[in-house]
């Protein structure tokens, strides 16, 4: 588009060529009779806006206590803040102006881990710092969306693949701001709290910091672009590079000094489930998917690391048992995401950003 420093020419071309206004074109029609998904018609930012909204529209977190347990063999849990993310179950709506039936299916439900628990996770950062001078660069890259790291792995290309990159986009802001809402109600202090020897690298973030919002937008990027590229899983390689890479930038973040190991566990966690979750609802036309209930709770991880393969084996989301169940999935709960619940601005883009891999 022609910039500020041609406007004065295009003002005189115009004044030469256009001559006495005769009129409006006959014939023109309402754009959503020429075609079918206007949503085609609109800029890329905007159509990011439009599914980031839809999407949304259908998420919810909400802060709740949760109770004190423990006992006999059992390991006691003090009360603690937590919050559940949940899916709004829309009901197919009739021909009358009557609302359909909804109701909230809960996705996800977070406890964050206790005083003590981040009072033994300082440690864990301080003994990372020794990585800062070799991971420097990387850090200070990844302070906006990871995207270009995942494009070098699958050979992404901004000419070739631009609605893959636009897909990307709305999976990192949906979940941004997904994650901004869980540490709200969750309320955690961030490491240089602890102590001051932890000195991040970094401006500590004005927010809380569990969960890692970084290790949930890596890891749902992660997700996502797994099964956009191959949706049979065939290639195990590619997913193998991605989680890995995910796992990295969750990791960088603790490096730097702004986030615990706890906080990549529950982002990670909170990351692969919207992950699931975004591919449902731009899938779920054809296939519908159960997407499985994650539960995180922090009470009593102690000095316990993040390791991103207790929590995936190649795409799939597993439960990490380690004395206690940090995070666990019920395959009975969650939400079923079926036609009705499918997003579709999100579907058009999905269909347009998988025919940009049609080799694999």
């Amino acid at each position: 588009m022609p910039g500020a420093d041609i406007a004065p020419t295009l003002l005189t071309s115009r004044d030469g060529i256009v001559g006495t206004f005769v009129g409006v074109i006959p014939g023109v029609k309402p754009l959503d009779q020429v075609i079918s998904e206007p949503i085609a018609l609109w800029a890329d930012w905007v159509r990011t806006t439009i599914i980031e909204a839809a999407l949304l529209e259908r998420l919810a977190v909400h802060p709740y206590m949760a109770p004190e347990v423990g006992g006999d063999d059992q390991p006691e849990r003090p009360q603690e803040r937590a919050a559940i993310v949940s899916h709004l179950s829309v009901g197919e709506a009739g021909q009358t102006d009557t609302p359909p039936n909804v109701v909230y299916k809960p996705l996800a439900r977070i406890i964050r881990p206790t005083l003590q628990d981040f009072e033994t996770q300082t440690s864990l950062v301080a003994n990372y710092s020794d990585l800062r001078a070799d991971r420097m660069g990387e850090i200070m890259a990844q302070l906006g969306f990871p995207t270009p790291y995942f494009a070098s792995i699958a050979g992404i290309q901004s000419e070739m693949h631009a609605k893959t990159i636009e897909l990307l986009g709305v999976v990192q802001l949906v979940v941004a701001k997904v994650a901004m809402g869980v540490k709200h109600a969750l309320v955690c202090a961030r490491p240089d709290v602890f102590s001051p020897q932890i000195a991040p690298i970094l401006e500590t973030p004005g927010h809380g910091t569990l969960p890692s919002a970084h290790a949930a937008e890596a890891f749902a990027t992660a997700m996502v672009l797994a099964r956009l590229i191959d949706p049979n899983l065939k290639r195990g390689q590619l997913v193998d590079m991605l989680m890995a890479q995910a796992a990295r930038i969750a990791i960088n973040r603790t490096v730097a000094g702004v986030h615990f190991p706890v906080d990549s566990v529950a982002g990670a966690s909170l990351g692969l489930m919207i992950g699931d979750y975004i591919t449902a609802r731009a899938t779920a036309a054809t296939t519908e998917t159960i997407v499985a209930l994650t539960t995180f709770d922090g009470r009593g991880i102690g000095a316990q690391d993040f390791d991103y393969d207790e929590l995936i084996t190649g795409v799939k989301r597993k439960s990490w048992s380690e004395d206690l169940d940090f995070v666990a999935l019920d395959r009975s709960g969650g939400a079923k995401i079926g036609k009705s619940d499918v997003c579709d601005p999100l579907a058009w883009l999905w269909i347009r950003a998988q025919a940009e891999w049609p080799t694999i």
